[in-house]
């Protein structure tokens, strides 16, 4: 049995398994819902479908064939949530200007220090819309099928939404000061 995944998931919601088998097998194939997924929906070689969701689990059980086709989609809505963005799995953080700095150095491994002189403290308008602005990822780069890290500057969206500095606040204060 050979099961090929393609997908860009967390940053694109579409995964797709591919199924190769020497000759029609019947199992249950059983792909992973996540928590923060409501509406998870499938299809079967086009076909949609409404598997069973077993212990966090959407349970595909037939008899499979060489070439057969599964689809799952996770919508990737931005929700606000406890006083961050997030869109699907990914937590959105404001991006701030980094100043690192080497505190001291443990046989030749540096400990750092990471400020920012990036206005920092704001408050996001729940009233206004959030509007994802989407970067496509080429294929051939990482994020393709394998899963990997993108430090803010690569990774293949951004978000905006009305917001305010908070300069009254205790914080912006203390900084005039």
């Amino acid at each position: 049995m050979r099961l090929e995944v393609d997908t860009t998931y967390p940053f694109d919601g579409e995964v797709t398994v591919r199924i190769g088998l020497s000759a029609p097998t019947p199992f249950a194939l059983r792909l992973r819902v996540p928590g923060w997924c409501e509406d998870a929906t499938f299809s079967v070689n086009g076909d949609p479908c409404e598997p069973p969701v077993e212990h966090g689990f959407a349970v595909l059980r037939r008899e499979w064939r060489k070439g057969d086709v599964v689809t799952m989609t996770l919508p990737l809505a931005l929700r606000h949530q406890d006083s961050v963005m997030r869109r699907g799995p990914v937590l959105l953080a404001l991006a701030l200007a980094e100043d690192w700095r080497p505190v001291r150095s443990r046989h030749r491994v540096p400990d750092w220090e990471v400020r920012t002189n990036s206005p920092w403290a704001f408050a996001i308008d729940e009233a206004s819309s959030a509007q994802v602005h989407r970067r496509p990822i080429p294929a051939g780069q990482p994020g393709r099928s394998r899963g990997c890290s993108y430090w803010v500057r690569r990774c293949p969206f951004g978000w905006f939404r009305t917001a305010a500095q908070l300069c009254g606040s205790p914080v912006c204060r203390a900084e005039a000061a």
